[in-house]
């Protein structure tokens, strides 16, 4: 009875059960293809067996690559093969799947999760592998074939493991510095966990701030923003508040926000997505700190947003 509990609250903790897909509806880029075959890739990742992945013409190891979002242990994928190869210029490769990996990393120094030494195409049909290293831990999944001339052509790649990090901000003491008063009731929305109800630092200010207190000193890793839906953007901040142009995330200790280290500068463009998120590495290893802030420069602004998820370790 106690082991059933641990994993009833496991999968409350994390909102991800070991026999969910974690790969589903991800982004998904591909690595050395050309701009032939970009509408497809997101096929790859949306559980229709009807619909396929198509990397284009033949190259050398390409690659699709899967984010994830955050750290997994991968336990194993599944892949569902197209029902007949298409009798074009990858016919002879997109189908052949030996000499193929299935790679689990941050992009650095991956694990292989399954390496294929022979050809495991079925015809419309389906082969589940699980991984042959207990480490394959990482956010993001890559599956290439290694090679000259060779193409991928792929129904799904179905990913299943198990959240290898805590999100260090959940439930931490949020404040607002520079806003007005009127939305300090929503501020611990920011960090509650929960993606249907969101921060909102009221009425347009200047260069607004929500600060989190992390309580102790981390070296923070990598952060995720998750958006509310646009409808949720009140009229008056509608241009604002969900819109994240010239948005960063910093990382420092005290009330000097100058001399806090960026995990990622301004964007130089709207990140904001409509009921989704955006996820970024910090980009230096030395992003330390007990307080986590995202600001938003310009006059006029104003922050709505429904959780920023912190990941890191202690110092």
């Amino acid at each position: 009875m106690k082991e059933l509990l641990l994993i009833f609250a496991s999968v409350i903790l994390t909102g991800v059960s070991s026999s969910d897909n974690i790969a589903l509806n991800r982004p998904v880029k591909g690595i050395g293809l050309g701009k032939q075959g970009r509408d497809t890739y997101p096929f790859l990742v949306d559980e229709d067996e009807s619909t396929c992945a198509d990397s284009g013409p033949t190259v050398e190891d390409p690659a699709f690559q899967v984010d994830l979002g955050r750290n997994y242990l991968v336990n194993k994928v599944k892949l569902i093969f197209p029902p007949g190869c298409r009798k074009n210029s990858i016919s002879g490769t997109g189908c052949n799947y030996q000499n193929a990996d299935i790679l689990v990393g941050n992009g650095e120094s991956d694990t292989i999760c399954v390496h294929f030494a022979t050809n495991v195409y079925d015809e419309g049909g389906k082969i589940t592998s699980k991984c042959t290293s207990d480490a394959a831990v990482g956010r993001y999944v890559t599956i290439i074939k290694h090679g000259t001339d060779r193409a991928i052509y792929l129904c799904d790649l179905q990913v299943f493991g198990e959240l290898r990090e805590d999100n260090i901000a959940l439930n931490r003491l949020v404040s607002g510095v520079g806003l007005p008063t009127g939305g300090e009731d929503t501020f611990q929305f920011l960090v509650d966990g929960d993606p249907n109800t969101c921060a909102d630092s009221g009425d347009f200010t200047e260069n607004p701030i929500f600060k989190i207190d992390l309580e102790q000193k981390y070296r923070v890793e990598s952060v995720r923003l998750v958006f509310s839906p646009k409808s949720e953007c009140s009229e008056s901040i509608s241009t604002s508040g969900c819109k994240y142009k010239n948005t960063k995330v910093s990382v420092g200790n005290g009330n000097s926000y100058d001399s806090y280290s960026d995990c990622f500068g301004y964007t130089a463009k709207d990140v904001f997505k409509s009921g989704g998120e955006y996820a970024r590495d910090c980009s230096s290893d030395s992003v330390t700190g007990r307080f986590v802030t995202i600001t938003k420069k310009g006059t006029t602004r104003a922050i709505l947003l429904c959780e920023l998820e912190v990941f890191g370790k202690l110092r």
